[in-house]
């Protein structure tokens, strides 16, 4: 039995265990932090998030709150940085450009070898461009 004991916490210790990340969302334009969203650190097979809080701060999560994730190379994006519509139907309005919510488009990368900082500095959308106003008569 003690033996199995033994195979059982050499598996887990072999298995990495988890790592804190931390870190903090701000505005390229003004430097004011995002304070709605979850952001999200994705690679094959596992996923950790954690969300922000009213100075922008995160805390990963895998499993229970504040666990941390395991190490490794993730691709990360944020989701639901936006506000709800005032009016029935209408879809959020978004904080955030677009490209940060998606893993093909975020631009966004962390390479998590033990307790981690990574901080992300993000942009607000792009207004309407030019193609959705119409052409002078």
């Amino acid at each position: 039995m003690k033996y199995f004991t033994l195979l059982i916490l050499l598996f887990l210790v072999g298995c990495g265990g988890q790592v804190g990340v931390t870190g903090k969302v701000t505005f390229k334009e003004d430097g004011k932090p995002l304070t709605k969203g979850t952001v999200v650190f994705q690679k094959p097979l596992f996923m950790a998030s954690g969300t922000l809080n009213e100075n922008g701060e995160y805390t990963l999560a895998a499993y229970k709150p504040g666990d941390g994730t395991q190490k490794g190379e993730y691709i990360v994006t944020i989701t639901g940085a936006e506000e709800p519509s005032a009016k029935d139907g209408e879809p959020p309005t978004p904080l955030i450009d677009e490209k940060f919510t998606s893993p093909e488009t975020s631009g966004l990368k962390c390479t998590v070898n033990g307790a981690t900082t990574f901080d992300i500095t993000v942009t607000r959308p792009l207004a309407a461009s030019a193609s959705d106003t119409p052409a002078p008569k």
